[in-house]
């Protein structure tokens, strides 16, 4: 698939994922993890969850990548005479209609007027809301038939943040982190975000998807990220990649001004392949 402007990624692990990442402002990816995807195909009208926990296959596992911005938001829908409907039904959509495993979405905008029971049927939501002011938000949801945990241990108490662990029999700790970083907030909180990583056991695999807001990146090496804005946030940044051994593999912007703000970075990138960006018209900006 080509990229192109205002599109989502498609992205796929060797060893154990596939990842779709979409552009700023409605920007959806996804990539596989080859080791972690499980047979079966889910329902758009989904029955009673299953509680049993699948076998793995070499297929791997398909992850979602979204940059919402407001999935509580009514947006006209073409394929809907133009009628207004919620993002939530739209992302419903979007994840019924393929083989998504686990869906990590960037600014939800979400608050306690909203269930988690009603976002995905058949997942199991894990959510960190921005209190007492509207934006920011994030969200992973797996299937209920993927074995998953939460770590709030690795979650600063300051940072849009969800760490979720996904455990694979046989087989290393995959730790999967969903960051956000609004564009004005301070270089504390790289700072907490590098601490996380570095807490985690360190056989562990680490992904790490988001969005940095961070458009003066220079990503000519993707396992060493340079700048030349002389801020002091890009320097903690590129500490945090260095420290952790990340590498960045989104190829071409995340945003339609040509920038690259959304990341995928993982300190083993040899598990991770397939990574495609397409254009979706699932989430229309907010009118």
């Amino acid at each position: 698939t080509s990229t192109k402007p205002k599109c989502s990624y498609n992205l796929t692990c060797t060893r154990f994922f596939t990842t779709r990442i979409s552009y700023y402002p409605q920007s959806t990816s996804t990539f596989q993890l080859n080791n972690l995807v499980f047979s079966g195909d889910i329902s758009p009208n989904p029955g009673p969850a299953n509680n049993s926990t699948r076998s793995c296959n070499s297929d791997g596992l398909n992850i979602l990548y979204i940059n919402a911005r407001s999935l509580k938001a009514f947006v006209a829908n073409s394929d809907n005479g133009g009628t207004k409907v919620c993002k939530i039904q739209l992302l419903q959509q979007l994840v019924f209609s393929s083989s998504n495993d686990v869906v990590c979405v960037c600014e939800t905008w979400l608050n306690d007027s909203i269930l988690s029971s009603e976002i995905l049927p058949g997942y199991t939501i894990y959510r960190r809301d921005r209190l007492n002011r509207t934006g920011g938000g994030v969200l992973v949801a797996v299937k209920d038939n993927i074995r998953s945990t939460r770590h709030a241990e690795l979650e600063s108490e300051n940072t849009e943040l969800i760490v979720i662990e996904l455990i694979i029999p046989n087989s290393k700790s995959v730790f999967l982190y969903t960051f956000y970083r609004p564009p004005n907030s301070a270089p504390d909180v790289l700072l907490q975000l590098n601490s996380s990583l570095l807490s985690t056991r360190e056989s562990s695999c680490c992904i790490l998807l988001g969005d940095f807001n961070l458009p003066e990146l220079v990503w000519s090496n993707p396992s060493a990220p340079n700048h030349h804005s002389g801020q002091v946030l890009y320097d903690t940044f590129c500490d945090l990649a260095g420290d952790n051994f990340l590498h960045q593999l989104i190829e071409g912007p995340t945003h339609i001004a040509g920038n690259k703000l959304d990341l995928l970075l993982c300190n083993c990138p040899e598990y991770i392949e397939h990574i495609n960006t397409f254009k979706t018209d699932d989430f229309p900006p907010i009118t």
